[in-house]
């Protein structure tokens, strides 16, 4: 890929994770089908925009924050044909002092849910919804990427107990499923706007501890990722895990807010105390 395209790649990229950010949580009284059309259209543009063009672009991690000699860690993932740079920026605003946060990026590969498109995305999906249909091969490759994440920061010196795994959308599910797997115990789980994949290997594939911290997160008017399956993932979540809380953002497409973002600042605080 040359150069130009490479640089016009990555500035597409902010621009389409900058603008998940953007939206507040004022109330919207009725949804029009023209204007759902319309998000959804463009969500596809930027997926097959992003499948053409970025297949040859670097998966390195995006680092923000206090980067030599932390005491914490957060490691965000992501959502479906995103990128870490819009994530790693808009955290970086919410940030605990001595945090690390690290956003890296998805491999670039087919996604059945998209006709099989090429583009950044942690695990195959064939359909978004809670049937448990996710492609099990490739979320254990993305877990086991995770889990490298964390070790790496285990071993400069920050204890696991000072890391938190968190993730959008796509993001949020391998968050949720990396952190439920790993045997080390964590300081908490962020899950935005998502669901918890494979739910019916719960808990028996559970390896971690049911007292950590997990917020959830999502708005009432998510045409993507619905908000029932968040719902329906807390109260999976709930049925063997003694930490849960779910907030409901009134107004909320699939995005984030002043005050989801708020409110994740406010959760670090309290589990890294």
């Amino acid at each position: 890929m040359k150069v130009e395209e490479e640089e016009q790649v990555q500035k597409s990229l902010r621009t389409i994770s900058q603008s998940k950010t953007k939206q507040h949580s004022a109330p919207v009284v009725v949804l029009s089908l023209l204007r759902l059309q319309e998000i959804l259209a463009k969500e596809i543009k930027a997926f097959f925009l992003l499948g053409i063009l970025g297949r040859n672009m670097s998966n390195s991690a995006i680092t923000t924050g206090t980067t030599v000699n932390n005491t914490s860690s957060l490691i965000f993932m992501h959502g479906l044909g995103d990128s870490g740079h819009g994530w790693c920026e808009m955290l970086g605003r919410v940030k605990l002092p001595d945090m690390k946060i690290i956003c890296p990026n998805a491999p670039i590969q087919p996604v059945t849910l998209n006709n099989g498109f090429r583009m950044p995305s942690w695990f195959d999906i064939k359909q978004l919804d809670m049937s448990g249909t996710e492609n099990e091969e490739s979320l254990l490759a993305a877990t086991s990427t995770i889990h490298e994440l964390v070790d790496n920061e285990i071993g400069k010196g920050v204890p696991s107990t000072r890391i938190v795994l968190g993730g959008f959308s796509q993001g949020g599910a391998l968050a949720l499923y990396a952190a439920l797997t790993y045997t080390k115990p964590l300081a908490g789980i962020i899950g935005l706007s998502t669901w918890l994949p494979v739910h019916q290997k719960f808990p028996n594939a559970k390896r971690n501890s049911n007292t950590i911290p997990i917020f959830q997160a999502h708005g009432d008017i998510d045409p993507v990722v619905r908000y029932n399956y968040g719902q329906l993932t807390a109260k999976i979540l709930e049925s063997f895990m003694e930490n849960v809380t779910f907030h409901t953002y009134h107004g909320l497409m699939h995005s984030g807010s002043d005050q989801e973002m708020n409110d994740v600042k406010a959760f670090l605080q309290k589990c890294l105390r």
